[in-house]
């Protein structure tokens, strides 16, 4: 049996960045040099425009150096790696020899483990897998020698990448988009080297910013029907306050809750959407090709006054700032007496199977537009992420990156989801047509739904691939009364809603920010943040009076003291004209 590698690095051991001297091998094809000069120069031409490979298996012949190690963060759920059925599966097929190389802790620690290696000459594992050390940091190590450039192999051996990628994306049209966003998202402007091998985990249901729910239970005791608008959200809500709808004759009821800045929980971009779009993660809107963010809008105001309001007259609860997602799963579904929570932003898995939240809480849609720039329901892109990298001691880069590209395909997809096939899934029976969890057709039968959360030996219990449209679709009956049937009704009425809401003309997904821009975002980004984040809490709650002129004055002059024009507007108003204006 294959031993995992050990890393115990210590952290007192941490030596000076500036020191640092890797180890990188001759130049060569399949060397181990990061890029040669002629690859140095060339700018990325895309995904497998020069194919060199037909994706033959296996990928190495008897006889051949097949061994690849690969770094990757230890899961808490897999027993075992080397015996893992996933792990088992991959050598089959492709005849690599995977050994692992274990980092401690979290991703951030493998990441501080990561740069131990490179500050102390450290030999590296062949493949760095699932472990984001960041935009910045990627590119460094890649011009420092020490992450490979795969934009050639990107050309020349993407077979199983390119092969997902098109399913996924069938029209020519949007797979030009999704290339030119894999350039935008990996791409060092410098030189045209792509070091992060990119992947895009795809479930629809998983677009919608956020997840909100209302309980109807309440409504039907008290005659009431789900709010469209921010006028009938305060009516109900107010009903919620003091009409008592759990009927236990008790004024417990929390009529509005959620946790600001938290994905699927976060009822504050809820309610700003119906007075602006309004999408945190990308900082910035765009119309008629101007930039703007969003944070000294006069619409952005007058969602922060109609949430004061709500705070202030105890129609949205103050935990929406302090308390963590395991407090407002376990204040979704008590454990007995009645449920005390009207509206909720939650993500579908914060039900508890059994308990009587399940039944009682329904999908609640985006309100309606209170300003001619609201009533949004927004969606996530899904764009690339580049956390899979290719050291400079892989003495057979060819190999590591078709293993990492063959981990793309849509059957790879499904063992590091569902587990063992055959077991754990099964593909839908030729002929056969079965509803899709999402809707439209199924492409996989789900024998054993918690694998991905449970302890075993089925899977690495982590994304690592392209996830293809042909493949996500499983086979799920919306509403038919089991567990899982409901929620993902839910969750698919919820998905149909956001897409029936629309989204604006233009919106500013990936932003593809050259070494200048990169420098002043970074900068003057996290000040900004934080700054943004603790004055939107500050109002809400009543600490500082958005209807106050001199404290929204204040807090303007404040923001843009803070270079939120130069780092965030003009940085992205300057991407927007060289990538997208037409």
């Amino acid at each position: 049996m294959k031993k995992a590698l050990a890393m115990l690095l210590a952290l007192i051991m941490l030596l000076s960045l500036a020191a640092c001297g890797g180890t990188t091998a001759e130049t060569g094809d399949d060397s181990g040099s990061v890029y040669t000069e002629e690859m140095a120069n060339a700018e990325f031409r895309g995904i497998y425009t020069d194919p060199q490979w037909d994706g033959s298996l296996p990928l190495v012949q008897e006889g051949e150096d097949n061994k690849i190690t690969i770094g990757l963060v230890a899961s808490a759920n897999v027993t075992d790696y080397d015996e893992n059925a996933y792990t088992k599966w991959l050598e089959e097929q492709t005849g690599v020899d995977i050994e692992f190389v274990m980092f401690a802790g979290s991703s951030s620690d493998a990441k501080t483990q990561i740069s131990l290696m490179i500050a102390g000459g450290e030999e590296m594992p062949d493949i760095i897998l699932g472990v984001s050390v960041g935009k910045a940091t990627m590119k460094e190590y890649g011009r420092d020698g020490y992450f490979l450039n795969m934009a050639e192999y990107l050309a020349t051996d993407a077979y199983y990448l390119n092969q997902s990628l098109r399913e996924q994306y069938p029209t020519d049209e949007a797979y030009e988009k999704k290339v030119h966003a894999a350039k935008g998202t990996v791409m060092d402007p410098k030189n045209g080297a792509m070091y992060g091998f990119p992947y895009n985990y795809l479930t629809p249901l998983d677009t919608a910013d956020n997840h909100l729910w209302i309980n109807q239970e309440w409504l039907d005791n008290l005659g009431l029907k789900a709010p469209t608008n921010i006028d009938e959200l305060y009516n109900v809500l107010v009903a919620f306050r003091d009409q008592d709808p759990n009927g236990n004759g008790v004024k417990d009821e929390i009529p509005m809750v959620g946790i600001d800045k938290k994905r699927c929980r976060d009822v504050i971009s809820y309610i700003i959407n119906a007075f602006m779009y309004y999408m945190p993660n990308y900082r910035v809107g765009v119309e008629n090709d101007v930039v703007y963010s969003f944070y000294d809008q006069a619409e952005y105001r007058q969602a922060l006054i109609y949430i004061n309001k709500l705070v202030k007259e105890g129609l949205l609860s103050p935990l929406t700032w302090t308390q963590s997602t395991t407090e407002l799963k376990s204040l979704m579904n008590p454990s007995q007496g009645e449920l005390t929570v009207g509206i909720a932003a939650i993500p579908g898995e914060g039900f508890d199977e059994g308990n009587p939240s399940v039944e009682a809480y329904v999908p609640l849609d985006y309100m309606d537009a209170a300003t001619p720039r609201g009533g949004y329901f927004p969606m996530y892109d899904d764009t690339f992420s580049y956390s899979n990298y290719i050291t400079a001691d892989c003495e057979n880069p060819r190999l590591a990156f078709r293993l990492l590209d063959f981990m793309s395909c849509g059957e790879s997809y499904l063992r590091q989801y569902y587990g063992e096939y055959g077991v754990d899934w099964e593909f839908v029976p030729e002929g056969e047509t079965l509803p899709g969890h999402s809707g439209g057709e199924a492409k996989v039968i789900v024998l054993k739904p918690a694998v991905f959360q449970s302890v075993n030996a089925q899977n690495w219990h982590a994304q690592y691939s392209m996830c293809s449209e042909g493949y996500w679709q499983r086979y799920q009956p919306a509403h038919d009364g089991t567990y899982l049937g409901n929620i993902y009704g839910d969750l698919q009425i919820q998905y149909q809603n956001c897409v029936n809401r629309g989204q604006p003309e233009q919106v500013f997904y990936v932003m593809a920010r050259n070494d200048e821009e990169d420098e002043i975002f970074n900068e003057y980004n996290t000040d900004l943040g934080s700054f943004i984040e603790q004055s939107r809490a500050k109002f809400c709650t009543g600490e500082m009076d958005p209807s106050n002129d001199a404290q929204w004055d204040q807090y303007i002059s404040d923001l843009y003291g803070l270079h939120y024009k130069e780092a965030w507007v003009d940085v992205a108003q300057a991407v927007w004209d060289r990538e997208y204006k037409k």
